[in-house]
């Protein structure tokens, strides 16, 4: 007869007497300890034209779907910078993606700095007794205790459902190049942060102003990390791209040389590590060039003996196949020992599925099946699947 087990986050559904295992996200933590991980900054964005789409346009969640299968591991949600999704809508992510999946998710705006009032919920600004037509810009520090409570519960709603499927790997932290230097009063302020995100959340933290990660100030920096266990991202940008505006790119101007901003890659905690590369601006300039792969290589190698977690790299690179090339590159740089095969494992887990289910369908031939597993063929037949492999999706 067939059954379903439930071993903790590890979901494992077996249609007797062929069994289908579906790997969950404790198994893959485990395989994936000092292990590279990598995805990218977001997947939605039309910009991001992978081949793996085959060059349609794909609504965000075929989209998803796809990316997770075929391309990779993991994947930072950077819109929940300028709003938080409703719960809803993070469950429905979770369902899209494979288990082991992770989702890197960057902190709401709010948190590391300001905000335009219209992106704030609706019941932040009903507390504040503002309009979202008033054009403004919110600080932090400004909130009322009551704002603050409503955009953190707000915020932790919507991580829950990652969390709760076993794919929240982490929430990043961003803080601005220009108003965010390293002193006691910003640290203190990161430290409020930490006390205010959930402690089943881990916290990673990326500092736009260098500052923090030169001279002296490096050890610093370092030390307090591992003291709060933050993860220290360390952050590839150009100098050139970095002083423009996101929005407002427009290459090397006459004369410049590409230079590309200090970087640092510490080991701060022992639950992982996180990379995050940009290339913001032209088509083949997304592709990083040799030496900067082999330089990553060459620092993922140190750290990752040092890990009992992932390194997550995330690449902001969107330009045709760029994510995927320099994922590629990256991969062989670090090696085997520390490149996951996280394709190699989807394509191990659809064969799996499809040779399950192939060996239903030959016994039903044969009038060989149990009652039991007459349902899953009739469900295999219906594209139906059982709740424990693929969780119920909410629009």
């Amino acid at each position: 007869a067939g059954s379903t087990r439930a071993l903790g986050r590890v979901t494992r559904v077996i249609l007797s007497p062929s069994p289908l295992v579906i790997q969950g996200a404790d198994e893959v933590a485990t395989m994936s300890e000092g292990k590279l991980l990598q995805g990218t900054c977001g997947w939605a964005s039309p910009h991001q034209a992978l081949s793996i789409y085959g060059g349609k346009v794909r609504g965000s969640e075929e989209r998803l779907r796809i990316y997770s299968r075929k391309a990779f591991a993991a994947l930072e949600i950077d819109t929940t910078t300028y709003a938080i999704p409703n719960p809803e809508r993070t469950r429905l992510w979770a369902g899209l993606t494979p288990p082991g999946f992770t989702f890197l998710v960057k902190a709401f705006g709010a948190f590391c700095g300001s905000v335009d009032v219209g992106n704030l919920p609706k019941s932040t600004r009903a507390v504040l007794g503002v309009d979202r037509a008033d054009g403004k810009r919110v600080n932090y520090s400004d909130l009322c205790e009551a704002a603050r409570e409503d955009l953190w519960t707000r915020f932790h709603a919507a991580l829950e459902p990652l969390r709760d499927a076993g794919k929240l790997g982490c929430v990043v932290f961003q803080f601005h190049l220009s108003s965010f230097g390293p002193n006691r009063t910003n640290r203190t302020h990161v430290e409020h942060l930490r006390s205010r995100l959930s402690p089943r959340i881990r916290m990673a933290v990326e500092f736009r102003d260098r500052a923090w990660i030169q001279g002296d100030e490096a050890r610093r920096t370092v030390e307090w990390c591992r003291a709060n266990d933050f993860a220290l991202v360390g952050a590839d940008e150009l100098w050139h791209e970095t002083m423009q505006p996101d929005r407002a790119q427009t290459g090397l101007r006459p004369g410049e040389v590409k230079r590309c901003m200090p970087t640092l890659l510490a080991a701060t905690c022992e639950w992982g590590s996180v990379v995050r590369v940009h290339r913001r601006h032209g088509t083949r300039e997304r592709l990083l060039e040799d030496d900067e792969i082999r330089a990553w290589g060459r620092r993922i190698r140190e750290v990752a003996p040092r890990l009992r977690g992932p390194i997550w790299c995330l690449w902001g690179t969107d330009w045709k196949d760029a994510a995927i090339e320099n994922a590629a590159k990256l991969a062989a740089a670090v090696g085997d020992e520390i490149a996951f095969d996280w394709i190699g494992m989807q394509k191990k887990a659809s064969m799996q599925e499809k040779g399950g289910i192939a060996s239903l369908f030959a016994k039903a031939q044969k009038s060989e099946l149990s009652a039991e597993d007459r349902a899953a063929v009739s469900l295999a037949k219906t594209h139906k699947r059982p709740a424990e492999v693929h969780p119920a999706r909410t629009v």
